[in-house]
């Protein structure tokens, strides 16, 4: 069909031909058949014809050689015949043994979730109840367009074939075979669409083919299951889209003749373009830019011309979420991490708990068969990745989305930023220092990254968080959960076989963008008056985290402060084994006049006597 294309587009009339099969005719009726088909949305069409007395044996030479010549080994005079035809028509046959057809009748049906199946590679399959199958009157026999059964071939033994000629729905027979790991020449053709009109002349031909080679009769009448026509589609295509995409403009008169020499139709036209007839069988156009595309395949990719300057067209607006996350995006190259990019499709192994995970329904690999429901993972593989390569010092950010499963048929979507670090800070110099990325190292770039957006410090709050598998802090920003800075457990990292300690913040990219909004950044005067530094020595119980002094800092002075800093931590001994001191400055200024004794040390006794309160500290 191509060819006749191409050479029409040429000025070449070429008639394409294929062998006649008015030569075929019922010899008796001996062998009558039934076909029930209780899935016509799955099989569309079926179409069958019994032959009776063939002799099963090796092929002719002349066909042998040329089965040779595309890649396919000779079997038997049968099936390399239905092989035959495949490659001549692009229609799948398939060849039953008689005797294997209990009843002399076949059905097209789907069988109950979890039946077991035996194909002819001898495997046991069980089946799920979206295969369809072609059983006789007790059993199945064949994965329907895929693969046979065990007992539905033919052997030597064979005197007598049912032989099959059927469209299957390739959106059915695609997720068949990959559910099953099955790849053929069937369901190859199958899933990429056949063609539903031309069942009845591959049966002829191969029929015909059989009784030449194999001997033998036609001993039913064609059997033909087609209980709705599948018809031709239209398209309408618009002459200005044809050249844009293109890149020039082609006459129209060229454009017509493409396509009716690929045996579609034209309806109607007009002066800005045509309404096009495609063939059930072209299942691989069924957009204006399919057609535009075939339409230029035929005319030839040389024949573009190259135009002398090039011009790209695209968007250049870019929303202020995009632009916040850019700029994080940025601010993290600059501090030194790498970004990267993961499959939000997971390992469902992963999770100890598997609610609230989405499953895939066809996956391609047995393995990823989830959406993420967190970013850590795939991180994970990243670092295990790099420290098998050698590369044990990793920075690493991702912009990603996780998914959740809320109720059934209820799935929510979440923007989440996620923050690796594992093994030295710098890369190993002579003039750097060998330390190792640590919590506190992780802690700083979650709050540079709030600083960066522009978030008042003193609205944070943070709560320990301890699991089975973390153990770090939460943060909260007006109730919202916005981030969470942890030492990923040493259980997690056996599983990626990780030797180095890893870090992991992840940050709720959802809450922060709604915070932004709600969060102007205003300009504020330098201020002119001297700040004072005044410290603290406090002992305190160990349990007690410096973000709830700091937090309670804020809540109790919100005029003069300006800063808090933690700047030593001393546990020993010899102050309490269930205490420790905490050195904190605290910078006190105003903007209108500069500070008295009086005034700062107002504000410092009035911070020390909330920290006995609430925290029971001593003075030191």
């Amino acid at each position: 069909r191509d060819l006749v294309a191409v050479f029409a587009n040429l000025g070449q009339d070429k008639t394409l031909k294929k062998p006649s099969v008015d030569g075929f005719k019922t010899d008796n009726n001996n062998m009558p058949f039934i076909v029930e088909v209780e899935d016509t949305n799955a099989c569309p069409r079926y179409s069958g014809v019994t032959i009776s007395g063939v002799s099963v044996g090796e092929s002719p030479t002349w066909l042998q050689n040329r089965l040779q010549a595309i890649g396919q080994s000779p079997i038997n005079n049968i099936v390399d015949i239905t092989n035959y035809v495949l490659f001549e028509t692009g229609q799948p046959l398939h060849a039953f043994d008689i005797n294997e057809v209990s009843g002399h009748k076949v059905i097209v049906k789907k069988l109950k979730e979890g039946t077991k199946f035996e194909t002819l590679d001898g495997l046991e399959r069980k089946l799920s109840k979206d295969d369809l199958m072609i059983c006789n009157d007790s059993a199945g026999m064949c994965i329907a367009g895929v693969f046979g059964g065990s007992k539905s071939g033919v052997i030597n033994e064979t005197t007598d074939i049912f032989l099959e000629s059927a469209y299957f729905d390739p959106t059915t027979i695609r997720r068949t075979a990959k559910r099953h790991d099955l790849n053929t020449n069937a369901s190859f053709r199958f899933e990429r669409g056949a063609d539903p009109n031309n069942t009845i002349y591959a049966l002829k031909r191969a029929a015909m083919l059989i009784k030449e080679i194999c001997g033998g009769s036609i001993s039913s009448e064609i059997i033909d299951i087609y209980p709705k026509e599948c018809e031709d589609f239209k398209i309408t295509m618009s002459y200005d889209n044809c050249d844009s995409l293109i890149g020039q403009k082609i006459n129209r008169d060229t454009i017509k003749n493409i396509i009716t020499s690929l045996e579609m139709k034209i309806d109607d036209e007009s002066d800005s373009g045509l309404v096009i007839s495609v063939p059930p069988y072209r299942a691989d156009v069924q957009r204006e830019a399919d057609l535009i595309e075939e339409i230029l395949r035929i005319y030839g990719y040389n024949n573009v011309k190259m135009p002398a300057s090039t011009q790209f067209s695209y968007s250049t607006n870019v929303t202020p979420e995009k632009d916040v996350a850019e700029r994080i995006s940025q601010l993290l190259c600059d501090t030194g991490l790498t970004e990267i990019i993961n499959n939000s499709i997971s390992r469902s192994s992963y999770y100890d708990n598997v609610e609230g995970l989405i499953k895939v329904m066809n996956p391609l690999n047995t393995e990823l068969d989830v959406l993420r429901k967190t970013l850590l993972y795939s991180g994970l593989e990243v670092i295990a990745r790099n420290q098998n390569h050698q590369i044990p010092d990793v920075k690493l950010f991702e912009f990603g989305k996780t998914y959740f499963a809320k109720a059934k048929d209820e799935y929510r979507e979440q923007k989440q930023l996620a923050i690796l670090i594992s093994g030295r800070k710098d890369q190993e110099q002579w003039n750097s220092a060998k330390d190792d990325t640590d919590y506190f190292y992780l802690k700083g770039l979650v709050h540079k990254i709030i600083s960066k957006l522009g978030i008042d410090k003193p609205g944070i709050t943070a709560v320990s968080l301890t699991t089975d598998h973390f153990a770090g802090q939460a943060y909260e920003i007006l109730k919202k959960k916005v981030a969470k800075v942890v030492e990923v457990n040493r259980t997690i990292l056996d599983k990626f076989d990780i030797k180095n300690k890893v870090y992991y913040a992840t940050m709720n990219w959802d809450n922060i963008e709604s915070l932004l909004r709600v969060n102007k950044i205003k300009y504020k005067e330098l201020k002119k008056y001297p700040a004072v530094r005044r410290d603290l020595a406090l002992l305190i119980d160990r349990q007690v985290q410096y973000s709830e002094i700091e937090s309670m800092a804020w809540k109790t002075d919100k005029t003069l402060l300006t800063k808090v800093n933690l700047f030593d931590v001393y546990e020993e001994d010899n102050i309490g084994k269930d205490k420790k001191s905490y050195a904190i400055s605290f910078t006190l200024q105003d903007v209108h006049k500069t500070l008295t004794d009086v005034e700062v040390d107002q504000v410092m006794n009035k911070l020390i006597k909330v920290f006995k309160k609430e925290f029971g500290a001593e003075i030191r």
